[in-house]
């Protein structure tokens, strides 16, 4: 097994790649989100990113196992695991409880690490041909409360930050 190693913002560009051959939208700017508030690792093979996993803490308590990549040709071979593994260790360590969102390729990773689910989302996407979507404006600082105690109410635990950075974007 190749080693572990932090990623910095030298490897933007590589775990961006990462997270195209995925087909993910990820952005170099949600992968600094993660460098700047969480931690991110990875395991490089022939000098190529091949597999990636972060961590980011929601508070004091609860961090978010996330950016779980794997190269395809370097699939199988139990990156995302030991990577995943390392991530729970690191919070462990820190006292975070660890919460994911897998997609089912993730799922065989997760299971084998105790994870088990309970809840499925999907992901959708509305492309607007330059148009507005009826009934739909942008976000308002006067928002915010009530968009917060809306997803603390869904998800349990706080994601202020997470959220006010994508909004950002």
């Amino acid at each position: 097994m190749p080693p572990i190693r932090p990623l910095t913002e030298a490897d933007l560009a590589a775990a961006c790649a990462l997270s195209a051959a995925a087909g993910w939208n990820q952005t170099a700017e949600d992968w600094r989100l993660f460098l700047r508030d969480g931690r991110a690792f990875g395991i490089e093979v022939d000098g190529v990113l091949a597999a990636s996993a972060a961590v980011l803490p929601f508070g004091p308590e609860v961090a978010w196992v996330s950016m779980v990549l794997t190269l395809p040709d370097h699939r199988g071979r139990g990156y995302a695991t030991a990577l995943t593994a390392h991530a729970l260790r690191a919070l462990a360590a820190s006292g975070h409880r660890a919460v994911l969102d897998a997609t089912p390729l993730g799922q065989p990773v997760y299971g084998k690490l105790g994870f088990a689910p309970f809840w499925t989302f999907r992901r959708w996407r509305l492309e607007t041909r330059g148009g507005s979507v009826p009934g739909v404006r942008p976000l308002r600082p006067s928002d915010w409360p009530e968009v917060l105690a809306l997803d603390a109410a869904a998800n349990g635990i706080p994601r202020e930050r997470l959220l006010r950075a994508l909004a950002a974007r």
